[in-house]
């Protein structure tokens, strides 16, 4: 989750969106909240298997079934920026919030 946050401000800041700045005060931010326990990163090779499952059954990227079978395992909800992984998740009766984002 951490690398895929980072990707995402980098993404910004290349594009020219985002301030990188702001974008490492971002991360840090959240560096700083996964280190007081205010965000808690799962063990994804707890859901590994379960995500394999989905990304053959759905024919989709193993990586975003990792959130799909976290959210599914943790009874969670799932924000992206991804139309696609919303729509999935959706149909396995996810709560899903689409934010803003690229279209994939």
């Amino acid at each position: 989750m951490l690398t895929e946050v980072a990707g995402a401000l980098h993404r910004k800041v290349a594009a020219g969106n985002l301030r990188e700045m702001l974008a490492s005060e971002a991360l840090e931010q959240l560096l700083a909240a996964v280190g007081s326990g205010g965000i808690r990163l799962a063990e994804d090779e707890r859901v590994l298997v379960a995500a394999f499952a989905l990304a053959t059954l759905l024919k989709h990227r193993v990586p975003d079934c990792l959130y799909l079978a976290l959210a599914e395992h943790e009874s969670a909800g799932l924000a992206t920026a991804d139309r696609a992984l919303a729509g999935l998740a959706q149909q396995r009766g996810i709560v899903t919030m689409l934010v803003a984002g690229h279209a994939a």
